[in-house]
């Protein structure tokens, strides 16, 4: 078992301190975005004087997220994929270094300082809140990342670190390797947070006899993330003011611009063309683009910024269907494109009739603000979030229907799209009701090291929920 080796520094008597990993902000990636600022936002509600160390590329600048009217000051720690001899920040090389310390401090032996800033970082803090980016516990997005997500975990776990993975995707995991992998990781994990109900299934039968010490079914983080307020592109206020029907589309970069299969029916790039079609075909409607993946922008003053892979952004899919329009078609189509922050495109989503998208996150924005919306669905979690919500009619999935397929079912669901509303009027609160439990339950018991640690598993989407309202949770 892993020994908690605490650096010399460490002092129980100070502040809880909690890292957040896998969820760094700046990648471009909007929904990473806003699991990391509602991870944050969810534990200093649950726990007002947590120090939070916060993954990120910068060191130089503190990770600062909005949270109830101020700013948390997280701060940064990097910790890189590969050796940094220079910093010391390569996981490779923090894991080595890790367990040299383990090794010596079995043998009575003087332990050696710790010369890397990041393990030292680690070693001090009271728990790991770990989300995988959401989804990236898994082999969809090749062997780089499950290396790096596995790695990270096994590091947290070699510590000895209270492990809680965060409400995530888990899988799919397609050899027998990556399966053992994941299974010595989940089953030594603290806790396992699944946001759909069928990943505890998974989960269980992936551990077999080894299950999770703790295993909830959580709504997606993403729910608690608050709107900030954007100057909107002007033909769009135009549209809202006028009372138009305004619908937004996020066209996925990921698919326009496939480099792997996803195993869609029919080709992305011509549905989305058609999508548009027929969203014009709305009389009076006004289209606006919604990037949910735009250029990464690190943090001002970094030395050696990673370049921005444009051609595979959200923001360059949807200008290049915007570039296919006519004239007379384009001057009822904006793009929003000075949204950098998910809390801002949350604020653009709000003034929205309707939501059809493929990002799962962005999807979450309008539906946590009760929109109605289509959630075009490329891999399972897509029906795992909307059958949370109770909405389970409103996934499209691109896998298995034909563009003309697709395209009747987000006609039907945009004319049933008030009664859409109304159900997520009646479910949204309940989902961030059982956040703030999550966090105040679950989370806060084990940063403040006051859990018992006993196998459970919790459907926690149903506890301390009335009876009367226990039939909006599930479809």
């Amino acid at each position: 078992m892993a020994v908690h080796l605490h650096s010399e520094t460490n002092d129980h008597s100070a502040r809880p301190r909690v890292g957040v990993l896998g969820a760094t902000l700046g990648t471009g990636n909007l929904g990473v975005d806003a699991l990391g600022k509602s991870m944050v936002q969810g534990l200093v509600s649950a726990v007002p004087d947590v120090e939070i160390v916060y993954q990120s590329w910068d060191l130089r600048l503190p990770v600062k997220i909005p949270c109830e009217g101020t700013i948390v000051d997280c701060e940064p720690i990097a910790i890189r994929r590969k050796n940094s001899l220079r910093h010391r920040d390569g996981l490779p090389q923090i894991r080595r270094m890790a367990k040299l310390r383990s090794w010596l401090s079995t043998r009575s032996m003087p332990q050696l300082p710790t010369i890397s800033q990041s393990l030292k970082q680690l070693l001090d803090c009271d728990a790991i809140l770990d989300i995988s980016a959401g989804d990236s516990f898994a082999n969809i997005y090749g062997d780089d990342v499950f290396w790096y997500q596995t790695q990270l975990k096994l590091l947290c776990l070699e510590l000895g670190l209270p492990l809680i993975l965060m409400p995530q995707t888990y899988g799919p995991f397609y050899d027998e390797s990556s399966q053992q992998i994941a299974a010595d990781i989940l089953s030594r994990a603290t806790m396992v947070c699944s946001r759909e109900e069928q990943g505890l299934t998974e989960v269980a039968e992936l551990c077999g006899d080894r299950p999770p010490q703790r295993s909830v079914r959580v709504p997606d983080v993403a729910f608690l993330l608050e709107p900030e307020e954007m100057e909107l592109p002007a033909r769009f206020q135009e549209a809202v003011q006028a009372n138009r029907p305004c619908i937004a589309i996020n066209v996925s970069g990921l698919l326009y611009f496939a480099r792997r299969s996803f195993g869609l029916c029919d080709e992305y790039k011509a549905f989305c063309r058609q999508l548009v079609q027929w969203a014009l075909s709305i009389p009076d409607s006004f289209v606006l683009l919604l990037p949910h993946v735009v250029a990464p922008t690190f943090f001002p003053g970094a030395r050696h910024p990673q370049r921005a892979i444009v051609d595979t952004t959200d923001t360059a899919a949807c200008a290049a269907v915007v570039a296919e329009l006519s004239s007379p078609q384009a001057e009822r189509v904006e793009m929003l494109k000075d949204s950098k922050d998910p809390a801002t495109a949350k604020f653009a989503m709000k003034h929205c009739e309707y939501f059809i998208g493929a990002r799962m996150h962005a999807f979450i924005g309008a539906s946590s603000q009760c929109v109605p919306g289509s959630l075009l669905a490329y891999s399972k979690k897509a029906e795992g979030l909307a059958n949370l919500l109770g909405i389970g009619d409103t996934v499209v999935d691109l896998r298995s229907d034909t563009t003309a397929e697709c395209l009747a079912k987000i006609d039907a669901q945009y004319h049933r799209r008030q009664s859409t509303r109304e159900h997520l009027e009646a479910r949204v609160p309940i989902a961030k009701a059982e956040l703030h439990r999550f966090f105040s339950d679950e989370v806060a018991p084990i940063v403040l090291g006051t859990g018992n640690g006993d196998p459970v598993q919790v459907n926690h989407s149903n506890k301390n929920i009335p009876e009367s309202e226990q039939s909006k949770v599930l479809s």
